[in-house]
């Protein structure tokens, strides 16, 4: 997949704003799947987010280039990065991924994690994925307040809305997510700390 680049501004914040309008008047809270067990959220307060579940393709493993790498034409020094560093490597994800995928699942040495983005929220949060044993979180096309609900792929009925920081529905509810630390700056400052940086490059298939 190619990628053309979103700003957070213009014509992408007016489509935000019309998400985030539809989100609250949808048809009828009843229409939407909510588990009808172990679940902490009203169902009243649960909301479609248009796509329905894998809708909006996570991603997993993607390819990893270097800073100067191929693939990175969607990517400007003034676009928007989280930064991720472990055992000594540094890794961003670009806001541009998070727009179209929302959640990127990484299995690195000594840590399986996910890195998310919710556009509607503007949060950016990464978590470690040993509490669902090293399982990937899938998009459950679902909205919390707003906010990306991501779902176990071993458990497809669980909902874990992103700012929670863990379970709210399914088996597991109630069980919270680690947290990995995250900086978000440009893709030119993390470039200028870290030149030895990866990452994830724009000639991606969907994982």
């Amino acid at each position: 997949m190619r990628y053309r680049r979103i700003r957070s501004t213009g014509v992408a914040m007016a489509a935000v704003s019309a998400l985030t309008f539809a989100c609250g008047e949808s048809e009828s809270p009843s229409d939407i799947e909510v588990p009808e067990f172990s679940c902490v959220i009203p169902a009243g307060e649960i909301f479609d987010g248009g796509p329905g579940k894998d809708g909006i393709p996570a991603l997993w493993n993607p390819d990893l280039v270097a800073a100067d790498g191929p693939g990175l034409e969607y990517l400007q020094d003034d676009d928007r990065v989280i930064g991720l560093f472990w055992n000594g490597q540094a890794i961003a994800i670009p806001h541009n991924i998070g727009w179209w995928h929302e959640i990127v699942n990484l299995d690195l040495e000594g840590l399986q994690v996910a890195v998310t983005f919710c556009p509607l929220t503007g949060s950016s949060l990464a978590f470690d994925r040993s509490a669902i044993g090293g399982s990937t979180f899938g998009v459950s096309g679902l909205l919390y307040r707003n906010n990306l609900i991501m779902y176990d792929r071993n458990q497809p009925e669980s909902l874990w809305p992103q700012m929670a920081r863990g379970a709210r529905c399914g088996a597991l509810s109630g069980t919270s997510l680690d947290m990995v630390p995250v900086i978000e700056m440009t893709w030119a400052g993390w470039r200028s700390l870290h030149p030895d940086t990866r990452v994830i490059s724009g000639d991606n298939g969907l994982n």
